[in-house]
């Protein structure tokens, strides 16, 4: 009887541990994500957001900001969210793989005056990690071709622009500008840093 009952337990503790482990894709990462990282949408307004878009239906939803916000793209490893009516808030994440971890990559691109991306990393419970140890960002500089000349005043590096995409094999690519620059510099994520991809 005591074997009986051990293996009952065992099997259940088993049955807890797999779903435990069942792999999470964007959609739930998306939902369960802080809303002081998104105070334009609750949880509740960003699981309809995700059920209209995987029904698809129109994915424009009311927000906390008297506007309205859209997902555009939504798979198991990448989101694109316009934040509010205008598109002056653009939001794109991606999950990625860092050994036997998943890491959140978010770029939030402010469209106004100048556009101007914000980029972070967060870990699967949503903490916000050191960007400094997945990439390594370009300087300004390292923008200007040989030809081209630093206009006045400086654009500062918080004005560069980026651009978050992935591909079916879960590959990710980061992807940064300026408007002081043609140039454009990419990076492609290598297991354990976006690493630089030669001209």
């Amino acid at each position: 009887m005591r074997n009986y009952v051990r293996t009952i337990v065992f099997v259940l503790l088993a049955s807890l541990g797999l779903q435990d482990g069942e792999a999470r894709v964007m959609k739930d990462f998306f939902i369960a994500m802080p809303d002081s990282l998104m105070p334009m949408l609750d949880a509740n307004a960003r699981k309809d957001l995700v059920d209209i878009c995987m029904s698809g239906m129109s994915t424009a939803l009311p927000n906390e900001w008297d506007g309205t916000s859209m997902m555009q793209k939504l798979t198991d490893t990448f989101l694109q969210l316009r934040e509010d009516s205008e598109g002056l808030v653009t939001t794109r994440m991606a999950l990625i793989t860092h050994g036997r971890d998943t890491v959140i990559c978010v770029v939030r691109t402010l469209s106004t005056p100048q556009p101007t991306s914000e980029l972070q990393f967060f870990n699967s419970q949503w903490q916000e990690q050191n960007v400094e140890h997945f990439i390594k960002l370009p300087s300004l500089t390292e923008f200007l071709r040989d030809e081209e000349k630093l206009p006045e005043g400086i654009l500062p590096v918080e004005f560069m622009q980026a651009d978050l995409q992935t591909n079916e094999r879960g590959g990710a690519t980061l992807t940064f500008s300026t408007n002081t620059s043609s140039n454009v510099i990419s990076f492609r994520w290598k297991g354990k840093k976006f690493l630089r991809v030669k001209e």
